[in-house]
């Protein structure tokens, strides 16, 4: 199976040939929606293996008429989330509102 690579996926990070990366995924009438994907792993920030990005998932989410939204979604008991420059940019409240 090759790799579709987001549009604008512009990083030389090595891809997993075997994981497509990214989905648009529309919510019911209620706004409510699910997903199921593996456990993403940590990978290099702008391809330097020695700064790591704690394992997260990216999301954009936006309706007609209004500006989109992004964020990431974070895991719990990640050892990488301590030493995340995004993450750790965050207040406390803004870290727990974004671990899932």
């Amino acid at each position: 199976m090759a790799s579709i690579i987001h549009p604008h996926d512009n990083s030389d990070a090595p891809v997993d040939e075997h994981f497509q990366s990214w989905a648009i995924i529309q919510s019911g009438k209620a706004g409510k929606f699910r997903f199921k994907t593996i456990m993403p792993g940590a990978y290099p920030y702008q391809a330097k293996l020695e700064d790591q990005r704690t394992p997260h998932i990216h999301m954009k989410i936006g309706k007609h008429g209004y500006e989109p939204v992004i964020t990431q979604m974070y895991f719990p008991d990640q050892a990488q989330n301590k030493t995340d420059g995004l993450l750790q940019r965050k207040t406390k409240e803004q870290q727990a509102m974004m671990t899932a």
